[in-house]
Formats: structure tokens, C-alpha cells, sequence
């Protein structure tokens, strides 16, 4: 049953590379309008499972949540319009707010309506928050990075290979070595230290490697290679964690059953959406070219 479960995991991580392939690097047409299609529906099934998470199956209207599930899914939407058709402006950051804002007001009627009125505004409101911005809004930095500049395809591609690189070394190093180093992060004991040991080398030495090999990547020095590649594996960690520790707190197993051998989207992609802000922001402030775009 284990090595099963080893094979579906390794094939699934091996495909979600090749399919980002071509969503980003082949499937360019429209401004790499596919590859925002696919996020769209992406954020909707990871929504609907943080949802799930948060609020659970429950008839008590207190613990439902405030705005629609799918409606925070607006802000891809907005996310390839202003980086593709309206530059000037900040339509994000429109969205956010007026979401944020819509939210405020729907307590204000709703809350009144209890039998303890507002008893609930700040948790409801937390967790709505929360829903808005993990996943959609931070999928709206790889939008951003994909259309931002011509080398946006590629960074999208090394985005996802450092992200899935750090997983799958993770996976291998603790399935191999790890035994005596699991239980330390009480929010996940199956997780060794040997594992993400293992991720953080690898990770900075894939780094290396794409910069270096890939055509019509900027140069970066091997030292800010290195530090990009280090960075990538801590955020993806703490992302798998914090999933893990979401799940905890929404008292299942997995996120979902959508994706064959890891269980939901966010499951697959909970790594990916702790690094993407800080790989976006980071190529944002020191790479060489997209500043210059």
C-alpha cells in the first residue's frame, strides 16, 4: 500500500510540471489567457475546500461564511485585466477592498439579526478575510509575474520546479533517512527534519541549474541563485505546514479528493502558495530585466 501510494505521488508531482509547461510556455495566446483560465477554476475547487476547512458541514448560520465561496475568484479576473488590457490600474487591489468591504457591511445587516447580535463579527470576519485571501489573492502574483515581462513564462517555470523539486526531495529524503527525525513539528509528525533538510539542498541546487541551463533566462549570480533556491524551500515548507495545520483545525484528512494520489488542490498546491508572493516579489526587486520591462 505504501509504495502505491509513493508511485501516485511521484507521477502526480511529475505531471503537474509538464502541464504548466504548456499552459505557460505553449499555450500563450491572449496574454497567456489559458494559463489564467486555469488558475481561475483552480482558486474555485481550492475556495470550496478551505471553505470546507473553515466552516465545515454545519446547519449553524453563524458558522457560515459571509460572501460565496467563488466569489473571491473575481480577483484573477482582475489580476490578467490590469496586466494585460488596463496597466493604469490597480483593479487587485478595487477587488480586494471592495470584497473586504462588502464583507464589513454584510455583518453589519446579518449580525444584527442574531440572538446575540455581533457576538461573532470578529471570527466570521477573520475567517472570510482569510477565505479571500488564501488561495485567490495569492494566486494573483504568478498573473502578475506571467504577464509582467517577457521572461514571465519561464519564472512561472522555475516557480514551479523549485516548488515541486523541494516536495518531492522532501517526500524522498524522509521516506529514506528520516525515520529517526519525525515528530518534531507536532503539526505534522510525519514530516521529518532529514526531509526538509534533504529539500533545502536540493532546492538551492535546481536554482542553480535552471538560471544556468534553461535558454533566454537573465543571469543571476550563483550566489543569488543559492538564495532564491533557499528561499523557495523554507516558504514551500512552511506552506506544507500550515495546510497541515488547517486541516487540524477543520478536522480532516485531506483538503479534497480531486487530485489523484495527494488528495485535494490545496493539497498539491498549498507549497506553491506560500513561495509564489515571495518569488514574485523577490524577481520584482533583484532580477535582472523585469524592472527594466
Amino acid at each position: 500500500m505504501q509504495i502505491k501510494n509513493i508511485y501516485k505521488r511521484i507521477v502526480t508531482t511529475f505531471t503537474w510540471p509538464i502541464l504548466i509547461f504548456f499552459l505557460v510556455y505553449k499555450w500563450t495566446v491572449y496574454n497567456n489567457l489559458p494559463f489564467t483560465i486555469f488558475m481561475f477554476f483552480a482558486t474555485i475547487i481550492a475556495s470550496y475546500e478551505m471553505q470546507n476547512m473553515i466552516y465545515g458541514k454545519t446547519d449553524d448560520q453563524k458558522a457560515k461564511p459571509l460572501i460565496p465561496f467563488y466569489l473571491p475568484s473575481v480577483l484573477i479576473i482582475a489580476a490578467y485585466l490590469e496586466y494585460t488590457i488596463f496597466p493604469g490600474i490597480s483593479l487587485v487591489q478595487i477587488a480586494l477592498m471592495s470584497m473586504i468591504v462588502v464583507t464589513f457591511f454584510i455583518e453589519v445587516i446579518k449580525g444584527a439579526e442574531e440572538k446575540e447580535p455581533f457576538s461573532q463579527s470578529i471570527q466570521k470576519i477573520a475567517y472570510t478575510v482569510l477565505l479571500i485571501v488564501y488561495p485567490t489573492y495569492i494566486c494573483t502574483f504568478p498573473i502578475m509575474l506571467i504577464n509582467i515581462s517577457p521572461q514571465g513564462p519561464l519564472y512561472i517555470l522555475m516557480l514551479f520546479t523549485l516548488v515541486f523539486g523541494n516536495d518531492i526531495s522532501c517526500y524522498i529524503f524522509g521516506m529514506l533517512f528520516g525515520a529517526t527525525s519525525r515528530g518534531v513539528f507536532k503539526v505534522s509528525p510525519n514530516k521529518s527534519v532529514v526531509g526538509y533538510l534533504g529539500g533545502l539542498i536540493v532546492t538551492p541546487v535546481l536554482s542553480y541549474f535552471f538560471v544556468t541551463l534553461v535558454p533566454g533566462m537573465p543571469e543571476f549570480s550563483r550566489f543569488w541563485c543559492i538564495i532564491l533556491g533557499v528561499l523557495i524551500a523554507i516558504t514551500s515548507d512552511v506552506g506544507d505546514l500550515i495546510e497541515s495545520a488547517f486541516k487540524r483545525a477543520g478536522k480532516v484528512k485531506d483538503s479534497g479528493v480531486i487530485i489523484w494520489g495527494r488528495g485535494g488542490v490545496l493539497d498539491s498546491f498549498d507549497s506553491f502558495l506560500n513561495s509564489a508572493p515571495i518569488f514574485c516579489l523577490w524577481l520584482l526587486q533583484w532580477s535582472y530585466g523585469i524592472l527594466q520591462v
